[in-house]
């Protein structure tokens, strides 16, 4: 027993009793439901939307029992799933050389840019001589013009 009188059983069922109390549950384990909590509307709304719907209206019509239809639909995704996976294993191998190639192609394609990259940079330094070497020209155009009318006066 504890401090305060109390056993570790009678602490074990207060926390027990508070843990049901918790969960809506009462001591025996079965659930307590207050309909007055309870929101139905939403419900009604998914009612209403799929009622309208041709394969759910057409079921409900021909009163096909919905239980074994979800079972026969479950099934077939089942049975989907299943191929799909038969049909990915036996592409495996193309799919892994597929893998490879884009590696490969990336792999080219990351060096042409550093490549072009590296050209464009060149392409800059030659414009930049270029108009160097033309401003260099325009001011011997000049001193030569000058020269000459120098020479004739």
């Amino acid at each position: 027993e504890s401090e305060q009188g109390m056993s570790l059983e009678d602490i074990e069922a207060q926390e027990a009793a508070m843990n049901s109390e918790v969960m809506g549950m009462d001591l025996t384990g079965e659930f307590e439901i207050n309909m007055e909590e309870i929101d139905f509307s939403e419900v009604d709304d998914d009612l209403k939307k799929f009622q309208d719907t041709g394969l759910v209206k057409d079921a409900l019509q021909k009163g096909v029992d919905l239980g074994n239809y979800a079972r026969q639909i479950e099934g077939d995704l089942v049975k989907t799933e299943k191929a799909s996976v038969e049909d990915y294993m036996n592409n495996s191998a193309d799919v892994a050389d597929l893998h490879l190639s884009i590696k490969s192609c990336d792999s080219v394609l990351e060096r042409m840019e550093h490549m072009l990259t590296k050209f464009q940079g060149d392409l800059g330094k030659v414009s930049s001589e270029i108009k160097h070497l033309q401003d260099k020209s325009m001011q011997m155009r000049v001193k030569l013009k000058n020269r000459k009318s120098v020479h004739r006066d």
